[in-house]
């Protein structure tokens, strides 16, 4: 009987290691992918279908895969602006290539991944590979809420875990939209019609992570608002925590908008 029972814990501890690893590997890894290109560019729309491909299905086993798609507008000058264009966003594609990649080059469509590495975003061997790299590289644990509020804002509320940072880090709110369906009447693409998923429609610092060698748990909030006409299944938001030294992003989390949240 005693060794009956012995046997049976000894048991049990072995499923309750086994649940609590299961429970450890049932939450997808983060991967950022941030793609810089434009609706007037002839070589992007390639990269909208791979990457809606991998939206829809991770090429790699338990990643949650974050996409950021930032257009410049360095392509206007073509003949059409593209409405999702910013300087901003611009501006953020030249910081990578000046700081992090040190080309000082932009091109599109450039896959900057998880803020460390950059590729041509059609090149499906490339992209695949730089994401399973990419898998462990968040470490950062990071939650992310969003409720709506009056009018058409988004209350969003980020909490970030505990963990000593030898660096100072930036956190940054997105609203995205997927399905997005542009048609495009001037331009390399004039006459087309494309389809895109990850649309970066804001993009928002909304507070900072000292180097603490005792951090603290903290949490972040900010209001953003959501774009006219955007049918709500079709926006997420997002945060990320990004190095502000050598630009890696540490952390990250996705939270889809749905009716409920638009109700509440």
């Amino acid at each position: 009987m005693i060794c009956l029972r012995l046997f049976c814990r000894a048991a049990g501890r072995v499923v309750l290691c086994v649940l609590l690893a299961a429970s450890a590997q049932a939450a997808p890894r983060p991967v950022v992918l941030e793609l810089f290109t434009s609706n007037s560019c002839s070589s992007c729309p390639p990269a909208y279908a791979l990457l809606r491909e991998f939206d829809a299905r991770s090429p790699v086993d338990d990643v949650r895969l974050i996409l950021l798609s930032q257009h410049v507008d360095y392509w206007n000058r073509l003949g059409w602006v593209d409405r999702y264009s910013s300087a901003d966003f611009t501006a953020r594609q030249r910081s990578y290539a000046r700081e992090v990649f040190g080309s000082g080059r932009v091109y599109t469509p450039q896959l900057v991944v998880n803020g460390r590495r950059e590729m041509v975003a059609s090149r499906r061997s490339e992209v695949h590979a730089a994401i399973a790299r990419a898998a462990h590289d968040l470490r950062l644990n990071v939650t992310l809420t969003a409720r709506a509020s009056e009018g058409a804002g988004v209350n969003l509320v980020a909490d970030i875990a505990a963990q000593a940072q030898d660096a100072p880090a930036s956190v940054w709110f997105a609203l995205i939209q997927d399905d997005v369906v542009s048609r495009v009447e001037a331009g390399e693409n004039g006459g087309r019609t494309l389809v895109e998923n990850g649309v970066v429609r804001q993009l928002r610092r909304v507070g900072r992570l000292s180097a603490d060698a005792v951090a603290k748990p903290q949490r972040f909030s900010a209001q953003l608002s959501r774009p006219h006409g955007a049918d709500m299944q079709d926006l997420s938001a997002a945060v990320f925590v990004q190095r502000d030294d050598d630009r890696r992003i540490i952390g990250a989390a996705e939270v889809s908008l749905d009716a409920r949240t638009a109700a509440r």
